[in-house]
């Protein structure tokens, strides 16, 4: 379940592990070894009704296709050809393109979730099934092939960030005064305008002060939670 917002909120998801106990998709013994290398494929699909969760169970997989559902891939080196990482190029990518996005370990092993945005612009999110095809390729003098291929399915599912409370945007804009400033238009941000000294131990002393106090300040005054103004 992904729940993380703000561009430097990466979530990292271990595809392959050699501990049984605690794999999270695929257990493979040999997964420590450094050259151990993993093809992999991230598909998805969409459940558009009520319910809320994809059943694994009603989907065919034979109609999941790099065509329609594929997000990313990412392919090992063989005799002939060299490693390759081909994103998606379909509706569903440009869809999930909005709330974050995938990448893939160039050792196959794991899969990295980045967000777009920490505030989504539809209130209707569609629930989110990841398909995942992981193989571990074998290279011989004759070719390439895969020892074996694990398909999983992993939900997904999406939320905004804590809630804004606007009306009391002007009671942080007059405590700061004209330090602060608020910009509505595009994507709205606030601008905090420092006072410079000579001294630059000055300087990053109180910059480091007024940042934190400001920070303070907001999370007081602007975070709510369930649409309650509440500390955080």
């Amino acid at each position: 379940k992904y729940l993380l917002d703000g561009s430097e909120n990466a979530d990292t998801l271990e595809i392959v592990s050699s501990d049984r106990r605690n794999a999270a998709i695929v257990y493979d013994p040999d997964s420590a070894a450094p050259s151990a290398m993993y093809n992999v494929g991230v598909y998805a699909v969409f459940d558009e009704t009520e319910t809320g969760t994809v059943d694994a169970a009603k989907i065919n997989v034979s109609d999941i296709t790099d065509s329609d559902n594929l997000i990313i891939k990412r392919t090992q080196a063989g005799v002939t050809s060299g490693a390759s990482t081909r994103p998606g190029n379909n509706d569903i990518s440009e869809y999930i393109a909005n709330f974050f996005e995938i990448s893939i370990s160039g050792d196959g092993k794991t899969l990295t979730f980045m967000p777009n945005s920490a505030t989504l612009k539809t209130q209707k999110i569609l629930p989110i099934s990841l398909y995942i095809r992981v193989g571990k390729p074998i290279t011989s003098a004759t070719g390439m092939s895969e020892d074996k291929q694990v398909n999983v399915f992993a939900n997904v599912s999406v939320a905004n960030s804590a809630p804004i409370a606007v009306e009391n945007i002007p009671l942080l804009l007059q405590k700061y005064k004209t330090g602060l400033t608020f910009d509505p238009k595009g994507a709205p941000a606030f601008r905090y305008r420092y006072k410079k000294y000579d001294l630059v131990e000055k300087n990053e002393e109180l910059m480091l002060s007024l940042t934190e106090q400001l920070l303070y300040d907001m999370q007081e005054l602007l975070l709510t939670r369930d649409g309650r103004q509440e500390k955080v």
